[in-house]
């Protein structure tokens, strides 16, 4: 079990600010940690399952022939449907904070995420407003 090393890894974290070195150490370092301790690592849902749904919703979807153009970040460019249809517990600051991917959806967020608690939805009214 991951036990006798994951508490160590995880209180390693130290908070920083460059994102690059966060993904480095953290993200890429746990992976690289479970590998080590010869633990098999894969992708929650595959790329293919969430192309697939975003097929089916033609191109009602922002990007839509960019997204089957070219490989791109599901994170970011197909997160509605992560939310939606994958219960994908994550949305990205980047979205709302720096319009990384513009988008005319990305304004019903609130809708979007649906059934996240009242106070998470909070919580990212005041981060957003506080940056304001």
């Amino acid at each position: 079990a991951c036990s006798h090393f994951l508490p160590d890894f995880l209180n390693s974290v130290e908070i920083l600010t460059d994102k690059n070195l966060i993904i480095q150490r953290y993200e890429i370092g746990l992976s690289a940690l479970l590998v080590s301790k010869g633990y098999r690592i894969q992708a929650l849902f595959s790329y293919g399952e969430v192309l697939e749904k975003a097929k089916s919703y033609g191109d009602k979807i922002p990007y839509y022939a960019k997204i089957f153009s070219e490989p791109v970040n599901p994170t970011i460019l197909m997160w509605h449907i992560l939310i939606q249809h994958f219960n994908f517990p994550f949305l990205k600051r980047e979205l709302l904070t720096k319009n990384v991917a513009p988008s005319p959806i990305l304004d019903r967020w609130e809708e979007i995420v649906g059934g996240v608690s009242e106070s998470s939805k909070k919580n990212i009214k005041r981060y957003l407003s506080d940056l304001k």
